[in-house]
Formats: structure tokens, C-alpha cells, sequence
């Protein structure tokens, strides 16, 4: 085989790395069906003084905290509502009680309260779907909330900072990886052109 022949090979065998292998680091970042999770939650009140009092639906409240929490289907397919296994829901607990009549949903996913968290009954989650709640407790929910899910082999994933930022960083080096190998490609391809010239002289 001669070198105008190996250096095709090569180039071939680039270009395919090229495309192969963002493809699969998507994937795998981005698995066929997921549900994610993350929340946040402030103190109502910062001001500390025996002469301040928060009063909620007429009741005293000692340390009210807002919580909002987001699930998302960041899946690449839809989660049937066969999925829920034995149609049971997905419930999250917040260890604490929620304020009756602060619970409030905003979004494509039906979530519906329960008395210490909230639950995703099922039903067909179409990729790319999201609900956002929000609600009032006494006193701060303790991360992480207690999920307990009915899905059938689907991980339902908390996100947190550090795992988005190792995201960014996965999604950095599948783009710096491709654009050395297409640069590679590149080369080689012109190197076996180069090559073919001076063969035919």
C-alpha cells in the first residue's frame, strides 16, 4: 500500500472519529429518557427581631421559607405513562408541612401537593416538558428531598451546581475534541493530496 492509499485510510478513519465520537458523548449525556429535578428556597423574612412577626392565614409562622422547585424531561424520548410502575406516583418529600393554600403549579407536568412535598402521578411526559411549583413551609427544606420513584429503568436526577458545571465542562472538551480531530482531518486530507500530485508528476 502506498503512502496515498494510507493517508486516505487515516483521513477516513479521522473523519469518522470526527463524527462518531460527539455523537457519542451526547448520548450518553443526554440519556432516551430521564427526569430531573433541582430547587431553590429563601427565607421570607431576614430581619430578626422579637418585635416582628409573620402572620399566614391568620397563624403565626416562626421561620416561613419559599421553595420553588423545577422537573424537567430532558430525555431524547417521551415517558409513557406505562412507565409508572403500577401507576403509582413519584413523590418528593420536603420532611417539612407546606401552608395549605400556598402550593401552586405552572407548566406542561401534572404535579399535585401533598402534605409534606408533592408528587408526579403518571402519565405521558413528552421530551422537553417542565413544570415549575412553588410553595411556603416553616422553617428551610433539608436538600436532598426524598424521592421515591415508581419508573421503570429511568433515573430521576437532582441537579446541582456542580453537576451542571461538569456538564459544561463534558460539553467543552466533546467541542474541542472534535474540532482537533476535524483539523486532523483536515491535514491529512491535504497532505494525501499533495501526495497524489507529486505521484502523478
Amino acid at each position: 500500500m502506498d503512502l496515498v492509499s494510507i493517508l486516505s485510510v487515516v483521513t477516513v478513519f479521522i473523519g469518522l472519529g470526527a463524527i462518531v465520537v460527539p455523537v457519542v458523548i451526547f448520548r450518553r449525556q443526554s440519556p432516551k429518557r430521564s427526569l430531573t429535578y433541582e430547587g431553590m428556597w429563601r427565607p421570607m423574612v431576614v430581619l430578626r427581631s422579637s418585635r416582628l412577626s409573620v402572620f399566614y392565614d391568620g397563624k403565626m409562622v416562626l421561620d416561613p421559607h419559599f421553595s420553588t422547585f423545577v422537573i424537567e424531561s430532558k430525555s431524547r424520548a417521551d415517558i409513557s405513562s406505562a412507565s409508572f410502575d403500577g401507576g403509582d406516583d413519584i413523590t418528593f418529600d420536603t420532611k417539612l408541612e407546606i401552608l395549605a393554600g400556598s402550593f401552586q403549579t405552572e407548566g406542561d407536568i401534572e404535579v399535585r401537593e401533598t402534605p409534606r412535598g408533592f408528587a408526579v402521578p403518571a402519565q405521558l411526559i413528552t421530551k422537553g416538558s417542565a413544570v415549575r411549583i412553588s410553595f411556603l413551609t416553616e422553617g428551610k427544606p433539608s436538600p436532598p428531598l426524598a424521592v421515591r420513584s415508581s419508573l421503570i429503568d429511568i433515573d430521576v436526577v437532582r441537579l446541582t451546581p456542580a453537576s451542571e458545571v461538569r456538564k459544561t465542562r463534558r460539553s467543552r472538551f466533546t467541542f474541542v475534541l472534535s474540532f482537533y480531530l476535524a483539523i486532523i482531518s483536515i491535514v491529512v486530507a491535504v497532505a494525501s493530496f499533495i501526495s497524489l500530485i507529486n505521484s502523478s508528476r
